[in-house]
């Protein structure tokens, strides 16, 4: 969709939870789903290409500032 302007390189994903059984890879969450559900892998991915389309159409210019200086903390 994006040709290569999102790459390995240059991207970081970060889940919060452990979404599908196999997502995280533990034996007891294999047991206790009846292992890999294609249409729940399905739904994952889905979302997670419209989370990044939807921050695509999103972006703006922004400003990143860095202050360098010494923190002097009470004990």
């Amino acid at each position: 969709m994006y040709g290569d302007l999102y790459r390995q390189d240059n991207v970081v994903m970060s889940g919060t939870h452990s979404g599908l059984a196999r997502y995280f890879q533990f034996t007891l969450f294999m047991i206790t789903s009846s292992g890999y559900i294609k249409p729940s892998v399905q739904a994952m991915l889905n979302g997670t290409l419209k989370s990044i389309d939807i921050s695509h159409r999103n972006l703006r210019p922004a400003r990143i500032l860095i202050i360098l200086g010494e923190l002097i903390t009470a004990i």
